[in-house]
């Protein structure tokens, strides 16, 4: 009936004089589904279809009867209907949803080709619920019926696709099942191949589980779910089902908690966000709810942010397993499986779910593992293809919060306390060994050079130069933080490593200019490190935690760390150290507007600079006394002081030297409105980076050239200076002073009116300085609040 169907439409279509585009669009159809009933790939459409085609052919009702008759389904075997029932509390997943719906009712792409999609997700991120979803939205298309099969490829012994086979073939009318499985599955297409039916094939364990079971004819669409990408079905289109957004948490969280929720929105986000917006464990948190009418949501909070009954709160209820269930089975999976490689991944997740933060490196999880990279990597490879990691950045991975709390579970029970602190170790080894490498490739100083023992770089030798070293670090600083933070409270040895990691700190923070994370891992150690048995340790302490207070704006709490290290290095007889702590404290000294302190410390760190011979100390000293002679109005003594500085790095031959000179003075003129000083100064400084063709350098002059126009009032002046600062810091990628400039130029703009844009360069600047911990980011929130 369906060939004949295809011949009755051409003709019609050939009388009416019409080519297909223009059949289709008097009935509203696509030219594909005209083609693919002409054709006969489509012989059984929906009556409505029929209706569409006769009213745009014109048909008379006797042909429009013929027509409706050619397109009838011959008498058969009872239609199957295995669905599952559809969840009456499905939320979200619009978009995908629909993109689902419209694979499912789509025309293959090709001749003979057949329609298969593939979901792929995490477990319990809401596979099946989608997949039933969408099946029930599209039943009408399937008119010869909806086969499913539950595969179980995860939370139990997956079935056979012969058992699978079987099971369909007796559905279908067939009694006498083959056992063999390339002889039931030609039964089976043979039995499929004219007939309009879907096939759901729920859980699947893999490729080779899921391809006896395609269909061989385009009639038959397949929709499989998998806990894995499927990449070896030819022809499929992957869905991958990523978590719900907060909102669809929320509105799932209350649909299930019968609507308990909205009386503290605050805490049901927080639900949502520790059941990591996974619809499993939404449902069963929502469960837990509406079962204790006298538990608040802010209760339910408070146990699930509980790490020790998070996981026992999630698996309480009858939904299943639970969540601890759920995802363990897919560990277990890998852990019975004859591969090494699934064996190594099993053993992976319980261990690198100890390590620090929200995401980790291959390099640190290698730590973890004891074992090399490129075991690693294919173990954690695995993990991703499975959706129990994901991979943000190459070599980098994430790991949901659920699955780190099971994890954290196994990992509890397969490992002794001494081979979690042994793992500790080993990961706090790694960074330290990434810190030292970097001192070995590029010495700071004589002090950390003795200090430095070259064993400890012994895990990073493979890194080969500074960059590579400073990329690995700076790409795990946060967990370099907790990690730290955590060792500094256990034992012996790891308060050992916290002191080996702050004073290797130096040069990688630095470099990045992460003054946040450099006073941390300092404030840890500040507190572990004794001076009688240390005092070059304590030294080095001291003297990095006050320059990173210093960048962070704290200059009191700065110079009080400056003066220890100052003594310490007198007691050590280090002159040089003792000059830079000088040098340093007075101008923390000079900041706080501590200027009677600071004049003292600068004359003593320039007397014992050139005591000892070291120009650059007495640079700095001198510019240290101009700072502060010019906050006292001694404007001549600035002046020679200033003088002095420049003559003195001069003598050197560093023009980047004097560029940075000049900027420093052009800042302290421009403090005291000595504008026209100012400017002069930046305009040397300018000619120097310009010459050297450092960008960089350059952009910071005119950042500063249009803090002056701006203070001078000079706004379209100021805005060109900023404008080309933010395009040469954007094009060398100098993220501090690209807020720095945004900053300011957001004040320039809203001075001349333009308060939206300038709302904008505050919100960018204010970006920048909340992820880097700096103070300025209050200076942002300021001027944004004031618009």
């Amino acid at each position: 009936m369906g060939t004949r169907l295809g011949g009755l439409l051409r003709a019609h279509r050939a009388a009416a004089g019409l080519s297909r585009e223009a059949l289709a669009e008097r009935a509203a159809l696509s030219v594909e589904a005209i083609r693919a009933l002409e054709n006969g790939r489509r012989r059984y459409p929906r009556p409505s279809t029929i209706e569409h085609l006769a009213g745009a052919l014109g048909l008379p009702e006797a042909e429009q009867d013929l027509l409706v008759q050619a397109a009838q389904r011959p008498a058969g075997p009872a239609v199957p209907r295995q669905l599952p029932a559809d969840l009456a509390d499905f939320v979200g997943r619009e978009q995908v949803l629909d993109e689902l719906v419209d694979a499912l009712t789509a025309v293959p792409g090709y001749p003979g080709g057949a329609v298969l999609v593939a979901i792929a997700g995490m477990g319990g991120i809401g596979k099946t619920s989608l997949a039933v979803r969408a099946a029930q939205q599209t039943v009408d298309e399937f008119p010869d019926g909806q086969l499913y099969v539950d595969l179980r490829g995860h939370g139990g012994d997956p079935i056979s696709a012969l058992d699978a086979l079987g099971r369909m073939l007796r559905t279908l009318g067939v009694h006498d099942v083959p056992d063999e499985v390339a002889t039931a599955s030609a039964r089976y297409r043979s039995l499929l191949a004219g007939r309009r039916v879907l096939l759901v094939l729920d859980n699947a364990a893999s490729t080779t589980q899921v391809a006896p079971l395609l269909p061989g004819t385009a009639e038959t669409v397949t929709l499989v779910t998998s806990r894995r990408r499927l990449s070896g079905l030819d022809g499929a289109k992957h869905l991958p089902l990523d978590l719900l957004s907060e909102a669809e948490g929320l509105e799932l969280l209350a649909s299930v908690a019968e609507n308990r929720t909205e009386q503290e929105p605050t805490a049901a986000a927080e639900v949502v966000r520790l059941c990591g917006r996974l619809p499993l464990a939404l449902r069963i948190a929502g469960t837990y709810l509406a079962d204790r009418p006298g538990l608040s949501v802010e209760q339910l909070a408070a146990a699930l942010a509980d790490e020790q009954s998070k996981l026992g709160v999630l698996s309480s209820t009858g939904l299943g397993d639970g969540v601890r269930s759920s995802l363990g089975v897919s560990i277990e999976a890998l852990a019975a499986s004859a591969r090494k490689v699934d064996q190594t991944a099993a053993r992976a997740l319980p261990l690198v779910s100890l390590l620090p933060g929200d995401d980790f490196s291959l390099r640190m999880a290698a730590a973890a593992l004891d074992l090399p990279l490129f075991e690693v990597e294919t173990a954690l490879e695995h993990l991703v293809d499975v959706n129990l990691l994901e991979t943000p950045a190459l070599r980098r991975y994430r790991i949901h919060d659920l699955i780190r709390a099971v994890g954290h579970d196994l990992a509890q029970s397969m490992t002794t306390e001494e081979d979690r602190a042994a793992l500790r170790l080993r990961v706090l080894d790694q960074y330290a060994a990434m810190l030292w490498r970097a001192d070995e490739l590029d010495p700071q100083s004589p002090v950390r050079v003795l200090w430095h023992d070259s064993a400890w770089v012994a895990g990073a030798l493979d890194l080969p130069d500074l960059e590579s070293v400073f990329d690995e670090v700076d790409a795990d600083r946060n967990n370099l933080v907790l990690a730290t933070q955590a060792a500094a409270t256990g034992s012996s040895a790891e308060r050992g490593r916290v002191v080996r990691i702050a004073i290797g700190a130096s040069l990688a923070c630095r470099y990045h200019r992460r003054w946040l994370e450099w006073k941390q891992l300092n404030e840890f150690a500040v507190e572990l490190v004794d001076e009688r048995t240390d005092p070059m340790a304590a030294f080095m302490i001291h003297f990095d935690l006050g320059l990173a207070q210093a960048e962070l704006g704290d200059f009191a709490g700065g110079a009080d760390h400056l003066a220890v290290a100052r003594r310490l290095a007198a007691e050590l007889g280090d002159d040089e150290y003792e000059a830079k702590s000088l040098m340093n404290l007075a101008h923390m000294l000079e900041q706080a507007d501590r200027l009677d302190e600071g004049r003292v410390a600068a004359q003593e760190s320039m007397d014992q600079a050139i005591r000892i011979g070291h120009e650059s100390l007495e640079t700095y000293s001198r510019l240290v006394l101009g700072q502060i002679a010019g906050k006292e109005g001694q404007f001549e003594a600035q002046r020679v002081a200033f003088e002095g500085a420049i003559e003195v790095v001069r003598r050197t031959d560093r023009s980047t030297r004097v560029a940075a000179l000049y900027l420093t003075i052009a800042e302290a003129y421009r403090t005291t409105s000595r504008y026209d000083d100012a400017v002069d100064a930046l305009r040397q400084a300018e000619v120097i980076h310009r010459a050297t063709g450092s960008d960089g350098g350059v952009a910071e002059v005119l950042d500063h050239l249009g803090a002056v126009w701006f203070e001078l009032g000079r706004y379209q002046d100021a805005l060109g200076a900023q404008q080309d600062a933010l395009k040469l810091a954007l094009a060398v990628e100098a993220q501090d002073r690209e807020a720095s400039v945004r900053l300011r130029m957001g004040q320039t703009l809203a001075a001349l009116g333009r308060v939206d844009e300038a709302r904008g360069e505050w919100q960018a600047a204010l970006r920048f300085y909340d992820s880097h911990g700096n103070p300025r980011s209050e200076q942002a929130r300021k001027l944004l609040a004031g618009q």
